[in-house]
């Protein structure tokens, strides 16, 4: 799409009904997507989108974004609620994950 110079590129979390994005910073992008099982923050970095849920919460929309802090609100059983969250940069993820496979690894040789 292009109106007077200005160009537009259409961007849909995969396999969602709904997307809406309300922040940007550098290239990250956040907001929140619809589909079958309600509502999800998320994250896209430009290449990569992930989903970003507050913990036991069916509606989570994400607001902001500043560097690795996002701010949003979620919905549980106890009404809508407010919050500040850090998100790992990839390397950080990507230690964290291999930690998690090495423990499990130890622990299944334990069992043995």
């Amino acid at each position: 799409f292009s109106y007077k110079g200005s160009s537009y590129t259409p961007l849909d979390f995969p396999g969602a009904s709904d997307t809406v994005i309300n922040a940007i910073d550098g290239q990250n992008l956040v907001g929140y997507y619809m589909e079958r099982n309600g509502y999800h923050g998320f994250l896209y970095d430009g290449t990569t989108w992930r989903t970003l849920n507050f913990p036991g919460a069916w509606h989570t929309e994400i607001n902001g974004i500043n560097g690795n802090s996002i701010v949003g609100e979620y919905m549980d059983t106890t009404g809508r609620h407010g919050f500040l969250a850090t998100i790992p940069e990839p390397a950080t993820m990507l230690l964290l994950g291999l930690g998690g496979m090495i423990l499990r690894s130890k622990k299944a040789k334990g069992k043995r």
